[in-house]
């Protein structure tokens, strides 16, 4: 997962993760004051997918891709954030089975 936050209450993440034995998936989740908005389960094939979170002034917008060149993005957002938030990334097993999570070519760009 990507994610981009002001407060714990604040945030916008990129998620990538498989259901229940019905495949994989991409959804963008969106907090803003304790009320939780999701865009939608993508699916996506079992394969290695860059995720984008591309901010620019209050606007921030969500994508991925199978070959970092053609994007697939959500609908942007509008943020009040201060010009300095908080970038991270996670991997998170809610399942008994083994995780394997890699995470190549993260980068932070400054406009």
């Amino acid at each position: 997962a990507l994610i981009a936050m002001h407060a714990a209450d604040d945030l916008v993440s990129l998620t990538r993760f498989q259901l229940k034995d019905t495949g994989h998936a991409i959804n963008c989740n969106v907090v803003k004051a304790e009320n939780a908005t999701a865009q939608g389960n993508l699916p996506v094939p079992n394969e290695p997918r860059y995720l984008r979170l591309e901010r620019r002034g209050n606007s921030i917008t969500a994508g991925h891709s199978a070959d970092g060149v053609t994007w697939t993005n959500y609908v942007a957002q509008t943020v009040a954030w201060p010009a300095r938030v908080k970038i991270g990334v996670a991997a998170i097993n809610a399942s008994g089975k083994e995780l394997r999570a890699s995470f190549e070519g993260f980068t932070v760009t400054a406009p």
